[in-house]
Parts: C-alpha cells; sequence; structure tokens
C-alpha cells in the first residue's frame, strides 16, 4: 500500500512538471511563431511604424514632464494672491539707550535696558498689483506652449529616419521578389536544359552554366536578406517593437498632399511671438502701482512703547502703495529688445519656409523624373520580356548557347530592378515630399 501511495505521488510530480514544460515551450515556441505568423498575415504599415516611433522615443515623455512643470510654476506664480506670512524675530544690544535728562524728585523716570527682544508674525496681502500676476499667469501659458511645441519638432525629425528604413526594406523586399521569379525561371529553363543533354542536343556544359547561375543568383538573395535583416533590427530600435524577420511591410498609398506648409516648426516660430508678446506686456505691467495690505502681531521688549522695558504683546495694521515713478527709460529698453527679438524669429521662419520650398521644388522634379523613367521603364521591359522568351526557345533547340540565353535573361531581370527601383523611389519622394510639407498623420 505504501509503495502504491509512493508511486502515485510521484506520478503527480511528473505530471505537474510536465504541465510546466508545456507552459514554457508554449511561451518560448508556439507564441513567437504565432507573432510571426500575425506580422506575416498583417504586413507592417508606415502610419504605424510613425506612432511606434513616436511613442518609442525618450522625446515623448517630455510633453507630461513639461506639463508637469509648467502647472507647478503657474500655481507658484498664482500664489502671490495670498496672504504671505512670515515668522520673524531678533535679539539685539546697543551700546546706548534713551534717557531723558529730567530730574523730578518725586517721580522716578524708567531706565531702559541695552538689550532688546523682539518675535511677530509679518502678513501682507496683495490687494492690486497692476494686473503683474496675471500678466506673469499669461506668460507662463505661452511658455509652456513654446516647451510643448520645440519638443513636437524634435518628435518629427523621427519621421525621416522611419521613411528612409521602411522604404530600404521595401527596396530590399522587390529585389527578392525579382530575384525569386529569375530563380524559378532558371529552374524551368534547367529542367529542359537537363532534358536535352540526355537527348543529346545540348552538350553538359550549358547546364552547368545555367547551374551556376543559379547559385549566384541565391547568393544574392541571402545577401539581400541579411541586408533586410539589418534593415527591420534598425526600425526595431526606432519603433520599439520587436519586428520578425520574416515580416512583410506594405507599400504606402502614396500621393502628393495638395494643402499649405503645415510643419511644427510654423507652430514653434508662432508660439515664440506669442510668448514674446505676452513679455511684453509683462514688463509694462511692471510699472503699474501695486497696493497691499500688511499685519504686524508679535510680543517685544520694547514693545510699541519704547518707553517701557517690559515684555509686551503688540499688533498693527495698514496698507501700502508701491510704485516706480521712473525707471530711467528701462522699461523703453527691455520692450525695444523685446521687439528686436521678434523680428529675430520672423527671420528665421523665413529663412525655414525658404529652405522647406527649396526642398519641395527639389522634389516635384525628382518625382516628375521618376514618372517619366517609369514609363520607359515598362516600354523596355515588355521589350526584354520578348527578346528572352525568344531566346529560351531558341537555347531549348541548341540554337545559342546558355551564355547567349543568360544574357538576354539578365536583361530582363535588371530591367525589372530598374523599373521596381524607381517605382520605390517615386512612392519614397511623394512620402518625403509629404514629409517635408508637414503631412505625417493626422
Amino acid at each position: 500500500m505504501k509503495e502504491a501511495n509512493y508511486l502515485l505521488k510521484e506520478y503527480e510530480k511528473l505530471a505537474f512538471k510536465n504541465f510546466f514544460v508545456r507552459i514554457f515551450w508554449a511561451i518560448t515556441i508556439i507564441l513567437p511563431a504565432q507573432l510571426v505568423k500575425a506580422q506575416q498575415d498583417n504586413p507592417i504599415n508606415l502610419d504605424d511604424c510613425y506612432a511606434w516611433a513616436k511613442e518609442n522615443s525618450p522625446v515623448f515623455n517630455q510633453l507630461e514632464l513639461n506639463e508637469t512643470i509648467s502647472q507647478l510654476r503657474y500655481d507658484n506664480i498664482s500664489s502671490a494672491n495670498l496672504p504671505q506670512i512670515e515668522l520673524k524675530g531678533k535679539a539685539s544690544y546697543q551700546s546706548e539707550v534713551t534717557k531723558l535728562n529730567l530730574d523730578f524728585p518725586t517721580i522716578e523716570l524708567p531706565e531702559l535696558s541695552p538689550d532688546h527682544y523682539n518675535i511677530y508674525l509679518d502678513v501682507s496681502q496683495n490687494i492690486y498689483d497692476g494686473g503683474l500676476t496675471e500678466a506673469r499667469r499669461k506668460l507662463e501659458e505661452k511658455s509652456f506652449v513654446v516647451e510643448n511645441q520645440n519638443t513636437i519638432v524634435d518628435l518629427f525629425q523621427i519621421n525621416d529616419k522611419i521613411n528612409q528604413t521602411f522604404f530600404n526594406i521595401l527596396l530590399i523586399e522587390k529585389q527578392q521578389a525579382i530575384i525569386k521569379v529569375a530563380i524559378n525561371t532558371l529552374n524551368e529553363r534547367i529542367g529542359q536544359v537537363e532534358s536535352a543533354v540526355r537527348n543529346q542536343v545540348l552538350t553538359a556544359n550549358e547546364l552547368d552554366i545555367l547551374l551556376v547561375e543559379k547559385e549566384e543568383r541565391l547568393r544574392e538573395f541571402n545577401k539581400l536578406n541579411s541586408d533586410k535583416k539589418s534593415a527591420i533590427r534598425v526600425l526595431t530600435l526606432l519603433t520599439g517593437r520587436e519586428l520578425s524577420a520574416e515580416a512583410h511591410f506594405q507599400v504606402p498609398e502614396a500621393a502628393i498632399f495638395p494643402g499649405e506648409i503645415v510643419r511644427p516648426e510654423l507652430n514653434y516660430f508662432r508660439s515664440q511671438n506669442e510668448k514674446l508678446i505676452s513679455s511684453e506686456k509683462l514688463v509694462q505691467k511692471g510699472r503699474n502701482p501695486r497696493i497691499y495690505g500688511f499685519a504686524q502681531t508679535g510680543v517685544g521688549r520694547p514693545g510699541l512703547n519704547m518707553l517701557s522695558d517690559e515684555f509686551k504683546s503688540y499688533y498693527l495694521v495698514g496698507i501700502g502703495l508701491n510704485w516706480k515713478v521712473t525707471d530711467w527709460k528701462k522699461t523703453a529698453r527691455e520692450k525695444q529688445i523685446i521687439r528686436q527679438q521678434m523680428e529675430l524669429v520672423n527671420s528665421r521662419q523665413e529663412d525655414f519656409l525658404l529652405s522647406v520650398k527649396r526642398q519641395l521644388a527639389n522634389l516635384e522634379e525628382e518625382i516628375g523624373n521618376l514618372k517619366t523613367q517609369l514609363k520607359q521603364d515598362d516600354s523596355i521591359l515588355k521589350m526584354r520580356m520578348r527578346i528572352a522568351a525568344r531566346s529560351s526557345s531558341a537555347l531549348i533547340n541548341g540554337e545559342i548557347t546558355s551564355a547567349d540565353y543568360m544574357e538576354d535573361l539578365n536583361a530582363e531581370t535588371n530591367a525589372r530592378l530598374l523599373k521596381e527601383s524607381h517605382l520605390i523611389q517615386m512612392k519614397y519622394a511623394i512620402i518625403r515630399y509629404n514629409t517635408v510639407k508637414g503631412k505625417v498623420l493626422d
């Protein structure tokens, strides 16, 4: 009975262990396989890469940090309208005290101590500051917008890297697809030539030429596969998503964005000008009169009665006025500095727009040239296909050599590669055009 119980427990342990083994293999093998299959079934598109790269960028976290910092600054500025309470104290010893040199035989005049003590609460309340606090709040709001726009400009720069890497992968995939077609064609010809060699229509040398050419195509395909893996690793780093080497990438629909230039830099320049306008208003508000109330309560020796040598509590309240009547044109000079800074921002904006327009003009010319080349590529490819088809028939009939046939087949393959390359280049140029114009994602 004990032996049976022992065997039962050992079986339960083994079953428990096997359960976790199955879970482990499911996580390490089955799940990645499912992820690979999902990426194969659902090609990766460019818009997703934009969004992933934005979320993955360390710069993206700055948006939230900017908001937190700005809110703290805003709260500090608003606290100027709250009562300001300070606890103060002092102790002093003076070499001489006030004395009354009067001689009254019946009156004893007090003698003041040279050591004085005082501890009190000092309270002040802003009543009217000429709009200074509100101007500071407005300036902080504009500063927050400037910081955010600057962060958005930094995020926008990632799009160029995404475009370059994404279209590099697309070009590699197109080249691989064309090489696959060439390899399949070679396999067909190799089968036909093998039959011809057996029938002594062609020599074995003709077959070897085709076999060598096939190996070279396979080597070229493997080289492209390695290049694709490297590009995917770069895209993985940019997006923060684990992309499979077997993943496929969707060629984006490319149409020229017809709208105006909507680059985030323009919003940045605009927000800088708005911040400078708020700064000018703040400088002007600094000249306005300020009215405030104050109160003080405490205990000291002496108190408010300077002739008393006892500790006394006291209080006082009042209202104050602070008005800088003249600042010797300091405000005027500061406003002039701000206006010069606004002109500098406008100058930078004009220079930026000029640079963008030059880039757009160059890209428009490039797109036009590529469209013309594509028409020529299509015509050349059709002729190359007819020539290669005739060469294939001539090879089987023993009219030409394998080297002659490979020359025509390679010419057809190169024509396909050139056409697909120009097509990808044109789409890339259009996407770059839209990116330069500022149209990436809504």
